[in-house]
């Protein structure tokens, strides 16, 4: 039934996501073509026409990004929390695993759409001017920085790749968790759950600069740039891993012992 869960929830949060997906892939076809067809006339008028098309592209491509998102944290406020989770919390599967299949493709999605983000905006720089490409692949190729900063290119890869997909993790498990304390409220849920998630995240902020400021002053002496670099890529991911952990586990704790749902 587990096997089951995962391809309805991959499917059900597909239809949308996809839909978002083939409005980002039109608009940079459409993009694309406008480029090639000021390429070809020519004149100031086909220039701006270009400038207008791109900037409309970029503004969908915000708005693609802040839809896709709304959208994974209401389906798991839907399907979990309000009349469509009395139908999911009857399958026979735990809570537990109806929380852990909700979070993995809910990020998996989310990660997916900010590779599409950042593919869509490479391509509006390759068609545009190519020296923005040229200045960003300038970072895995400079190998002054890399002996400096005493890590490789691919390890510096790593660690962005890495670090991005534990930024999705984190921001969809903040509101998760925000969603599953407003549960505990006897009125108003949503709202108190939205509430929960800038109070979280406020708390979290602040913690953080804390943890930041404090490590920047142990970290102060004698110290090589690449031993600095190497701490700070770890305590980076260690910091999100940390609220992952926490986030996950009020979520979990909420869902598995205090369900109400609406």
């Amino acid at each position: 039934m587990l096997k089951h869960l995962w391809k309805h929830e991959i499917k059900t949060q597909g239809k949308t996501m996809c839909g978002l997906y083939g409005v980002l892939a039109g608009s940079a076809v459409l993009v694309s073509v406008v480029k090639l067809c000021s390429q070809y006339f020519g004149g100031a008028a086909a220039e701006n026409f270009y400038a207008i098309m791109a900037g409309i592209y970029t503004m969908t491509a915000a708005v693609i990004a802040v839809a896709g998102f709304i959208y994974l944290c209401v389906h798991f406020y839907q399907s979990m929390y309000s009349a469509q989770g009395y139908l999911t919390h009857t399958l026979p599967v735990s809570a537990g695993q109806i929380l852990n299949t909700k979070i993995a493709v809910s990020s998996g999605y989310l990660f997916l759409t900010g590779l599409l983000l950042a593919a869509a905006f490479l391509l509006l720089a390759m068609i545009g001017d190519h020296s923005d490409v040229t200045e960003f692949f300038v970072l895995f190729t400079d190998e002054m920085g890399e002996a400096e900063l005493g890590i490789t290119k691919m390890q510096l890869l790593a660690f962005i790749v890495v670090l991005f997909a534990l930024g999705c993790v984190d921001s969809l498990l903040l509101f998760f968790a925000g969603s599953s304390i407003g549960q505990l409220a006897k009125r108003s849920r949503a709202a108190f759950g939205i509430a929960a998630s800038i109070g979280l995240s406020y708390a979290t902020q602040i913690l953080s600069l804390i943890a930041m400021v404090a490590a920047a002053f142990c970290l102060q002496g004698n110290y090589k740039p690449e031993t600095v670099c190497r701490w700070v890529m770890a305590g980076m991911i260690a910091m999100l891993l940390v609220w992952a952990a926490v986030y996950y586990t009020i979520s979990r704790i909420i869902v598995c012992r205090h369900l109400n749902l609406e």
